[in-house]
């Protein structure tokens, strides 16, 4: 593992709100190796990976909130984000404190999902996995569609795997369709095992979410920043 990681990195701002509001920004990066590759490292104990995230507690002046919300998450069986705490020396100036991050993508320690490829387009294949996020657009992101939330906002509703420019109209209809319908069955409050909301969702997940949401008071739950 690397606690004192010396390599090449790539890094840049991310997110959209705490970009604009707040003086310590967000950051992600990517580790390569010395002939320029995308480099897999483990990073304060966690798993390999070359695709990381710099957390600096936007709107959690405690600097606890969200990573007692993770790693209750992990605790209680969900997967998470795993995350270590660290101080921020860029280019020379102290940034404040952070936690490393992992950043959400599908792999076998993060999130375990089979990988679709462009030719899985019909039976078992077709039904993923998938990655999907509610969040504002930004940098290169392309809403896929657009659903109803409250006081008549939207939610725009994004391809994280497989990415906007590779995932087929076949695909693509099947995961929109998978949430227009259980919008309309949960709205009916059919409670069916069979044909109702409970035979498209996994119920525990679905209230282990809500619950550590709500512990969290997360401003963001149920509209945006959502995988």
């Amino acid at each position: 593992e690397s606690i004192d990681f010396d390599g090449a990195i790539q890094i840049e701002i991310r997110g959209a709100t705490s970009n604009c509001c707040f003086d310590k920004k967000q950051y992600a990066l990517t580790t390569y190796d010395e002939v320029g590759e995308k480099d897999n490292v483990s990073l304060l104990s966690m798993p390999k990976e070359n695709d990381w995230i710099l957390n600096g507690f936007a709107f959690d002046p405690s600097l606890m909130r969200d990573y007692i919300s993770y790693q209750l998450s992990l605790k209680m069986g969900q997967y998470a984000s795993r995350g270590r705490y660290c101080e921020v020396i860029l280019n020379g100036n102290y940034q404040g404190l952070y936690v490393l991050q992992e950043k959400l993508k599908a792999d076998d320690n993060r999130i375990d999902i089979n990988k679709i490829d462009p030719d899985d387009n019909e039976g078992k294949s077709l039904t993923g996995g998938y990655i999907t996020k509610s969040d504002k657009t930004e940098g290169i992101d392309v809403a896929a569609w657009y659903m109803d939330n409250y006081n008549g906002w939207q939610t725009a509703f994004i391809h994280e795997h497989p990415k906007p420019d590779e995932v087929t109209s076949l695909q693509n209809q099947y995961i929109q369709d998978v949430f227009f319908d259980l919008e309309r069955e949960a709205s009916a409050h059919d409670a069916d095992l069979e044909n109702g909301y409970p035979a498209i969702i996994d119920l525990p997940s679905f209230i282990d979410f809500m619950i550590v949401n709500e512990l969290a008071s997360n401003a963001d739950a149920y509209q945006y920043s959502t995988y």
